[in-house]
């Protein structure tokens, strides 16, 4: 799977509308899996940016496919609330228009109601 450090060396080859494909970017400390659903459909789970950045890591790889980000991701998702897994994830969804929000039920918990 590729590493974000090496995006530049992704294959820009798309996958086939009747293939599942899973990305997984990251240095190790926070990352960020791009999953290609099927039928030009994709579903971004968590975002990481790399070092002196400021791009999320998916964009950049949808991109270099030829993905239209706002239209074909329909699904982004955060796993839980820290930084080096949502850096950047309000940059993706506010990019793909199509997309539906999802985050952990842990976050609609009393402790994180305003009062």
């Amino acid at each position: 799977m590729p590493n974000h450090a090496i995006l530049a060396d992704v294959s820009e080859e798309h996958p086939g509308s009747d293939e599942v494909e899973l990305s997984l970017f990251g240095p190790g400390l926070g990352e960020c899996v791009v999953v290609h659903l099927g039928n030009s459909e994709w579903m971004i789970v968590d975002s990481c940016v790399r070092p002196q950045e400021s791009t999320p890591v998916a964009l950049e790889y949808l991109e270099k496919l030829g993905v239209d980000v706002g239209s074909r991701v329909s699904m982004v998702v955060a796993s839980h609330w820290h930084d080096d897994h949502v850096k950047g994830i309000s940059e993706i969804f506010e990019r793909a228009r199509a997309a539906k929000f999802f985050a952990a039920s842990a976050l609609s918990g009393d402790e994180f109601r305003v009062r």
